[in-house]
This record gives C-alpha cells, structure tokens and sequence, in this order.
C-alpha cells in the first residue's frame, strides 16, 4: 500500500478516536456503565483535540486534551523494500477534580495505550477518516510506544497529569 494523503492527521484522530471510545464507553466516564462516575468522579469527562490552557481562562474539571508534539522526517525501513515509518509524539493533558480521580484517568489513558485495559490495543488499525466507512488501510499499522505518565509542578495548577505517546506508522509502498 502505497502513502496515504493526511497520513499525520488520520494517526492523530486513530489515538484520539482509541482513547475517547475506551475512556467514556467501555471503562465508564461518561457515567453510562454504572450509572455513576468511575473512582467517586462527580463532574463528566470531557474530550477535546486540542491543549487545555489555564492562562486563557478556567479549566473545567475533568478535562482530557490531546496535542501533537515533535514529527521528524519519514524514515526508510534498514531491509529496503519500500518499508516507511513516521514518529510523532502526542500529549495528553488531565486536569481532574481531584488528585485521586486524575491519577485514576491518567492511568486509564495509559492501560488503554499499553493494551492492557479491556479492548486497548498497542497495534492500532490505520483507518482513513476521509471515507464515511472508516475503512483500516491494508498495509498500514500505528504502534504505540514510549508510553509514560507525568505529573507536573510549577504550572499554578493541581490535579494535572500528562500521558505522552509516540505513535509509529509503519506502511509500505
């Protein structure tokens, strides 16, 4: 399978799509499952695609916010045979309404991306969101590494964590 037009932005929406379906259908942060939210959570989980900024104006609780860092140039598979790869680097920023249920989300996010939390998966399909069907692109796979969570000090903000991923799409063409 050969390159794939606004490969970065479908790798992108593939993580965001991964976390907000495990996070608010099957591990319950939308307060669907139980009929209450996870870990004694009062406030509903939010989702963005873009970074939480506490210099704009107030977070809302429970807030999830990804953001793209770092992308270096395509790199050619050492075999040859047309084998590509992409790195990219993504943040996802948790501002909970306590330290206890932001420690719960940020190791939420992280089981989903370690494929350890019930229907996460290190190897995710690369689907092209440009077809209503959301069909996955043979020849195409995201592997998720450099999993980590951290929580910062020194932002004026409590209750913040941030999980970083690094997304490898490997296809070939």
């Amino acid at each position: 399978m050969a390159w794939v037009r606004g490969q970065e932005r479908f790798v992108y929406q593939r993580v965001y799509k991964q976390i907000e379906h495990h996070l608010l259908v099957t591990l319950g942060w939308d307060g669907q499952l139980l009929g209450h939210m996870p870990w004694g959570a009062q406030k509903p989980l939010t989702l963005q695609d873009m970074p939480l900024d506490p210099k704009t104006g107030p977070l809302t609780p429970n807030a999830v916010a990804l953001t793209e860092g770092h992308q270096p140039d395509d790199l050619e598979g050492q075999l040859g045979g047309g084998l590509y790869e992409t790195t990219s680097t993504i943040f996802i920023d948790i501002f909970g309404e306590s330290m206890s249920v932001t420690k719960s989300i940020a190791s939420d996010i992280r089981n989903i991306l370690l494929g350890t939390a019930i229907g996460g998966n290190r190897y995710l399909d690369f689907v092209d969101y440009s077809d209503p069907t959301e069909p996955a692109v043979p020849g195409h796979v995201i592997h998720l590494e450099d999993i980590e969570v951290a929580y910062p000090t020194g932002m004026g903000e409590v209750n913040w964590a941030v999980v970083k991923v690094t997304p490898v799409h490997e296809w070939e063409s």
